[in-house]
């Protein structure tokens, strides 16, 4: 009896050891191994090197935030919402690539705003991510919300 209880605490301990990873960030990667789900970020850590599994996980998190500079936006223009990107952390904290995955849906569509939207959030500086205290390259979903009334008067 001792033994199994002993056992199940063991198990119980891996588990929320593997959620904490997982939870974290895409740390863990263990979804990298399946291109169908891979993204760009998570087969650009892959490149890097092996995964790191370890106790103490830290996430990154962000010490220097650049606001885009937008471009015009003509008169007549409609729409907003919200850009979704992908972003690499390298060991550093420096934002190595950025992917978008979703533009802001604007009618009709305002070419450079996406690309300054990309711009400033590869300005962005972060402290890493690291798993026992080790950096490591990490990658976060940023969003960034636009709304083009604010644009227009200049906030």
């Amino acid at each position: 009896m001792a033994t199994t209880a002993r056992f199940l605490t063991q198990i119980v301990v891996a588990l929320v050891c593997l959620i904490g990873v997982a939870s974290t960030s895409t740390l863990a990667q263990s979804r990298v191994d399946d291109p169908s789900l891979g993204s760009g970020c998570e087969r650009e850590i892959k490149k890097l090197g092996p995964t790191l599994w370890g106790r103490k996980v830290q996430a990154p998190w962000r010490t220097r935030r650049v606001s885009p500079t937008y471009p015009p936006i003509p008169e007549g223009t409609t729409g907003g919402g919200i850009w979704i990107g992908e972003v690499l952390i390298d060991t550093q904290g420096r934002v190595s690539r950025v992917w978008t995955i979703r533009e802001v849906k604007l009618t009709p569509p305002v070419r450079l705003l996406s690309k300054s939207i990309t711009d400033a959030v590869a300005k962005w500086e972060f402290v890493p991510a690291a798993v026992d205290d080790v950096p490591v390259p990490t990658c976060q979903t940023f969003t960034v919300k636009v709304n083009l009334e604010a644009i227009r008067n200049g906030r």
